[in-house]
């Protein structure tokens, strides 16, 4: 059975949208686990009642650090912590 140009373009994009899959799960396992992270510290650590926004602020983080990952998250960690610090 001869092999179409169909085929190999249909593999190409398979592959393709598997590594976007990929990339989505891992940022997603990446949220998830920041959120947890967040959570916790800020209920058990800082003894806040309700962490509602250490959530948010930690997958805020993640959502815009894509890309440009540690210059972005620093940035992005510092400013939360300081607007963080001064609300308290």
């Amino acid at each position: 059975m001869p092999v179409t140009p169909v085929a190999p373009a249909a593999r190409r994009e398979f592959r393709e949208a598997f590594e976007r899959l990929r990339r989505y799960f891992i940022v997603a396992l990446q949220a998830g686990l920041a959120a947890g992270l967040a959570w916790y510290v800020a209920a058990s650590v800082l003894k806040n009642p309700q962490p509602l926004f250490a959530p948010a602020a930690a997958v805020g983080t993640i959502a815009a650090a894509i890309g440009n990952r540690i210059r972005r998250t620093a940035e992005l960690l510092a400013v939360s912590s300081s607007v963080s610090w001064s609300a308290i």
